[in-house]
């Protein structure tokens, strides 16, 4: 398990063009702590937290590759269409999907103009 965190940590640092070293001066966590994660040794909470903040996702994305991204808050606006839309049956979806997707195409259209 601690291989493929420490693979996970290391394709966040490639998708940034990032290295090792920018990443510990980044967060304040040494080198070395690096090196023994990529050889299994499990990293401490607070470290693991300061990598997860770097990078923006969750330390439980780090650690089992599952829901990468962080909690929202989700505004009463936001749940209220997530509700609306979970109610819906498949074809009604696709329908919604179809018809959010093309106001924002336009929305993003007229702002770039």
């Amino acid at each position: 398990m601690n291989s493929e965190l420490f693979e996970r940590i290391e394709f966040e640092l490639d998708k940034r063009g990032l290295y090792r070293a920018d990443l510990s001066r980044i967060t304040g966590i040494n080198e070395a702590n690096f090196r023994n994660w990529k050889r299994g040794t499990m990293p401490a909470a607070d470290a693991l937290y300061k990598v997860a903040e770097q990078f923006d996702v969750s330390m439980e994305y780090l650690l089992t590759g599952k829901h990468k991204t962080k909690n929202v808050e989700l505004s009463d606006r936001e749940k209220t269409i997530i509700d609306s839309y979970r109610s819906l049956s498949e074809h009604d979806k696709d329908i919604f999907y179809k018809f959010i997707k093309l106001l924002c195409d336009q929305y993003c259209d007229q702002k770039t103009k």
